[in-house]
């Protein structure tokens, strides 16, 4: 133990303190006396100070502490702070240098003020630096240390004062931070370069290890990467094999498509087995062992450029907001300095693409005047095979260019003997094995000295009879970097080529590639004006087709114009279909320039008609809803849609060439379809022949629909007016005979005296009209509920055997029941379900009723009740004197009623009506089955 250091006696200072033992002072120096403010006042004050104060005794035994000190020294409590020996408290912290170092023991005294003042010193001031073991987190101190000494000078106690300064240390450490990645951002305008120095220089500042991925062409790509061990560098450069995998939820991922920073304060072991793609790459994971993770998007100008990942691997620190808003700030400033960089090189690109069109026109100026003079392809090939092989020497040339689709090349001039012969194949595969495709698909220029060097090309044995004399040379033609075609050329074997000769050859080539860049963009300019022609044309073609529309009603015949319009403006062949109010589909137009051709397509219709499960064309239109475009109509396709060998052949004999089949959408619902044909014109349909299409169709659409909402409206009035004439007509009746029973009620009633039996007779009929005409009222509203979609059911457990028991009772004595009628129930002892019994009640009454007036030769009336797994069957059936088929189909309709019912018994043809709607309203179905003279059975489905 040290002896306690003598300090000189101190003058009084103004400072305001309180230790064990002594009083507090106040601003003059004087001591206050206790009465003015006792020491829990003082002690209270001190709690309240927002910089923590210990106490040190001689011996370095900590005897006071405000609660901020035991705050700041990471104890809940200033007992619980008092508890702990102070060399022990100290024990949970590690003093780091300026530079983050850890501070040796020995050289502690010479970092913390009060064990300077321990050892001597009147008073110390440092900035402390330590890291707290547990967390792992480091923080900043200011410590003030000062000797409290008494009247003689003698040492009591040290008291030391600690504000924390960590929000204002890493503010400044994240600033120089922030400026140094600023000026490695600023350094060069390589981005791949910038960011590597970036991924150094954020390890171990910010991170353990930092790995940034930039998107390049739609690709995630590992642009830079490091780690603070060395030697763990190398499994941090492996991970550049495993890109976030697509197929599985990652961080990365998430922040390139959502633009948002993700932080992970803690990084389990599922998410590294969830983001890896195979058991090398899980390993390596877990090796590199990240606790803690950010993950932020690089983003300027509202695009997402990559992102930055952040992984703390060996502290026990984790990341918190502050770090994620030091991070982003480093991420904007990188993303700015990637955006600038990649625009730099935009720019020089750019100018390289200049210059390099500044150096084709040099060569342009150099052409020949039949280049020159060349507005076609084939006015190029044609100078090239007459005039430019005979600059070269070579005594057989071909030119071949690539087809639009890339697919194959197209063969536009040939001469010279055996190579003549090419110009007739046409065509060849781009992926064909001969040398033209090869060197189309290489764009390298290729020399074949002898017929061993084609042995590798089978194809070509049976195309020519190759020579030993002779050297075949294919030339890619290439322009701006595009590959046009090749440029092929025959020479004696004997040809022995120099190094000028070559320079020759690929001068030549390129001078014929630049002549047919400039036919090509001659060919373009030529079909642009044919395209404004066109859309011209087709602007009037809309104008007359909307006046076809607006001008009838009819749709029928407007379609029927529509598609004669059509013809041969848009297509050789034009059909229309339309969905029916059955839903079958009618072809309800045909139309082409040749009149018997169309009545061979209707024939051909009806031989083979529509198959509305076929799994393209007009059924799958129809079905999905979505327009289908043919550009070309390969044979294979025939063979799929022709259903035999004569139908092929058929459909083979009209020479399809390409076709759209375009929907008819109205209000959500597809209505039918149009289908547009070529075939004699040859011509070929793009995208934009199926967009004008479907702007036609939706015009279509909208005038069919138009029309059969109007036609619907009109059939809604002429219904509502028979529904009055009706009504009005079936009320009189009854009203009238009423009237007339009353008058002669009346009338018998004042002529005494009054026979019983005659007013019986009277009021017996009267109450017959009555009930006809409250029958009738009744039937009537609910025809107009039904109508108004209004009609109510009310469902509740119904036993159906005793509701069919009492239906029948109230025919025992009904006018219209004969004595040869017998009523017969056929049912099991119960029959239950949940519906509204008053509505089948109706149900069950009207059929009744309906069996026995229209079986006017009595007969078997049959109700039958059976109940099955699923749903509950009721039919009724009679021996009258049934229904015709072609009526059946409208026998459900309001006022309807069959030719010969008016012969054998009135009605208003409302009560089949009604009984459909109500078993509908149960979502059941009813059915008819009748033949005339054999009776009628009506049979009912209910859900249970």
């Amino acid at each position: 133990m040290e002896e306690p250091p003598v300090f000189p006696r101190q003058p009084e200072t103004k400072e305001f303190e309180h230790v064990p033992g002594g009083r507090p002072r106040s601003e003059s120096g004087t001591r206050l006396d206790e009465a003015q403010m006792g020491p829990r006042q003082v002690e209270g004050i001190l709690n309240d100070v927002a910089d923590g104060i210990t106490v040190l005794d001689r011996d370095g035994n900590l005897t006071y502490a405000n609660e901020a000190a035991a705050r700041l020294l990471g104890y809940p409590s200033v007992e619980a702070l008092l508890k702990v020996p102070y060399q022990d408290v100290m024990r949970q912290f590690e003093v780091l240098d300026e530079s983050g170092h850890p501070v040796p023991p020995d050289h502690l005294h010479r970092r913390l003020p009060n064990r300077q003042v321990l050892r001597g010193e009147l008073e110390s001031t440092a900035i402390v630096r330590y890291r707290v073991l547990a967390s792992g987190e480091e923080r900043w101190s200011t410590v003030t240390a000062r000797a409290k000494v008494d009247d003689q000078g003698e040492f009591r106690y040290v008291v030391t004062i600690i504000r924390d300064i960590t929000a204002q240390k890493r503010n400044e450490q994240a600033l120089r931070f922030l400026a140094e990645a600023s000026a490695t951002l600023t350094r060069s305008l390589d981005y791949r370069v910038t960011l590597q120095e970036l991924a150094r220089l954020v390890v171990p500042f910010l991170a353990d290890a930092c790995i940034i991925d930039v998107v390049e062409n739609g690709e995630v790509r590992r642009m830079a990467s490091s780690h603070a061990d060395p030697a763990r560098q190398a499994l941090i450069d492996e991970l550049r094999a495993y890109p976030p995998n697509k197929g599985k939820p990652h961080p990365v991922s998430e922040a390139l498509r959502e633009g948002q920073s993700e932080l992970g304060a803690n990084l389990p072991d599922s998410l590294l087995v969830s983001i890896s793609h195979d058991d090398r790459h899980l390993a390596i994971m877990r090796e590199l062992h990240p606790q803690s993770y950010m993950v932020v998007p690089l983003l300027t100008h509202g695009r997402i450029l990559g992102t930055i990942t952040f992984w703390i691997t060996d502290s026990a620190r984790r990341y918190g907001p502050e770090d994620l808003t030091l991070a982003e700030d480093l991420a904007r400033r990188a993303a700015q300095a990637l955006d600038n960089a990649r625009l730099f090189q935009s720019e020089r690109s750019a100018r390289a693409t200049a210059d390099q069109a500044r150096l084709q026109t040099a060569r342009l100026q150099a052409v020949t005047a039949g280049l020159a003079e060349a507005l076609t392809s084939r006015q190029v090939a044609d100078v090239m095979t007459d005039k430019g092989v005979k600059v070269l020497g070579a005594e057989a040339s071909w030119v071949a260019l690539v087809s639009a689709n890339s697919t194959r090349l197209n063969i536009i001039n040939a001469s010279g003997a055996p190579w003549g012969d090419l110009e007739s194949w046409g065509f060849i595969p781009i992926e064909a094995s001969v040398p033209l495709a090869e060197a189309t698909r290489t764009c390298t220029p290729m020399l074949l000295r002898s017929r061993d060097d084609l042995k590798r090309y089978p194809a070509l044995d049976d195309l020519v009879n190759w020579r030993h004399d002779h050297v075949l040379a294919i030339l890619p033609l290439m322009a701006e970097g595009r590959i046009l075609g090749v440029l092929g050329l025959e020479f004696p074997a004997s040809r022995d080529f120099t190094n000028d000769d070559r320079g020759l050859m690929s001068t030549l080539a390129q001078e014929c590639a630049q002549a047919l860049e400039r036919a090509r963009l001659y060919e373009a300019e030529r079909a642009a004006r044919a395209m404004t022609e066109a859309h011209g044309q087709r602007l009037a073609f809309l104008a007359e087709a909307s006046r076809i529309l607006a001008k009838s009603l009819n749709y029928e015949q407007t379609l029927t114009r529509l598609a004669q319009l059509a013809v041969p403006e848009l297509a050789d062949w034009c059909a229309i279909h339309v969905i029916t109010d059955d839903e079958s589909v009618q072809c309800l137009s045909v139309a082409h320039v040749d009149e018997n051709k169309v009545q061979w397509a209707r024939e051909l219709f009806e031989r083979y008609p529509f198959n509305p499960d076929s799994p393209s064309g007009l059924a799958h239109v129809l079905r999905t809803g979505k327009s289908e475009l043919f550009v070309d109509i390969p044979d294979a396709m025939l063979v799929e849609a022709a259903d035999d060998a004569e139908h092929l052949e058929l459909l083979r004999t009209v020479g399809l060439t390409s076709a759209m089949i375009v929907p008819l959408l109205a209000r959500g619902r597809t209505l039918g379809a149009m289908t547009f044909v070529t075939a004699e014109s040859r011509r070929h349909y793009g995208l934009a022949d199926l967009e004008f299409v479907q702007d036609l169709a939706r015009r279509t659409a909208v005038s069919v629909d138009n029309a059969r909402l109007y036609h619907e409206a009109q059939r809604a009035i002429l219904a509502r007016e028979e529904f009055i004439s009706i009504a009005s007509h079936e009320l009189k009746t009854p009203l009238t005979t009423v009237k007339s029973y009353a008058q002669m009620l009346a009338a018998r009633l004042r002529k005494p005296p009054i026979d019983p039996d005659r007013l019986q007779y009277l009021t017996s009929r009267l109450e017959d009209q009555i009930l006809r005409l409250e029958t009738l009222v009744i039937d009537l509203l609910d025809a107009s509920r039904i109508q108004q979609g209004r009609l109510e059911i009310c469902l509740e457990p119904v036993d159906l055997v005793p509701l069919t028991r009492e239906v029948m009772s109230r025919f025992e004595d009904a006018p219209e029941r004969l004595p040869e009628h017998r009523l017969v129930l056929d049912a099991p002892e119960t029959v239950a379900g949940n519906w509204d019994p008053a509505r089948l009640d109706q149900v069950l009454t009207n059929l009744v009723s309906n069996a026995l007036k229209y079986s006017p030769q009595g007969g078997e009336i049959r109700i039958t009740l059976r109940q099955h797994a699923h749903d509950t069957e009721i039919a009724v059936s009679d021996q009258g004197i049934g229904i015709p088929p072609e009526e059946q189909g409208h026998l459900f309709e309001p006022f309807t009623r069959t030719a010969r019912s008016g012969e054998v018994a009135s009605g208003q043809g409302l009560g089949l009506f009604i009984t459909a709607r109500i078993v509908q309203a149960h979502q059941g179905t009813i059915d008819i089955e009748s033949q005339p003279q054999r009776g009628s059975t009506f049979t009912i489905h209910l859900p249970r």
